[in-house]
C-alpha cells in the first residue's frame, strides 16, 4: 500500500463451464479481482485492434492516471493517454465462444519478468 489514494477492486465476470474456465485462467493475464489505483504502473493486456496505428500492444507499460467503474485512463510512457474499457477476454473451440472472462485490460507491472511479460 504504498500508494495513496482508493484502491479499486474489479471482480472478474466468468462464463463457461470449469474445464473451459481452467484454460482460461491459466494464460495468467486475467486476475480473479483486480486491485488498482491511481498511479500504479501496469501493462497493457491486449491489443488496440481496428484502427490503422495501433496506439497500445499487448505488453505496453502505463501508469493509472483516473478510474471509475466504466473506464480506466492510463498514460503510456510516451505520454499519450488511453481510456479502457472492460474487456472480453473469450476461449473459442469449433469458432464457438465455450467460455469468457471480463475485465479491465490491465494488470499490475511491479512484479512481472520480462520472460513473464512476454509470454502473457
Amino acid at each position: 500500500d504504498l500508494l495513496p489514494g482508493k484502491l479499486w477492486e474489479f471482480e472478474t465476470e466468468w462464463d463457461g463451464n470449469e474445464n473451459h474456465l481452467k484454460i482460461l485462467k491459466k494464460s495468467g493475464r486475467i486476475p480473479e479481482v483486480l486491485q488498482i489505483k491511481v498511479g500504479a504502473k501496469v501493462l497493457i493486456t491486449v491489443n488496440d485492434y481496428g484502427k490503422e496505428t495501433m496506439s497500445y500492444v499487448n505488453g505496453t507499460q502505463a501508469y493509472i492516471k483516473e478510474i471509475t467503474e466504466g473506464f480506466v485512463r492510463v498514460e503510456k510512457l510516451n505520454g499519450q493517454e488511453v481510456l479502457l474499457a472492460m474487456h472480453q477476454y473469450t476461449l473459442e473451440e469449433d469458432n464457438r465462444v465455450v467460455a469468457s472472462a471480463v475485465q479491465f485490460p490491465v494488470r499490475l507491472a511491479y512484479a512481472i519478468t520480462t520472460h513473464k511479460r512476454s509470454a502473457a
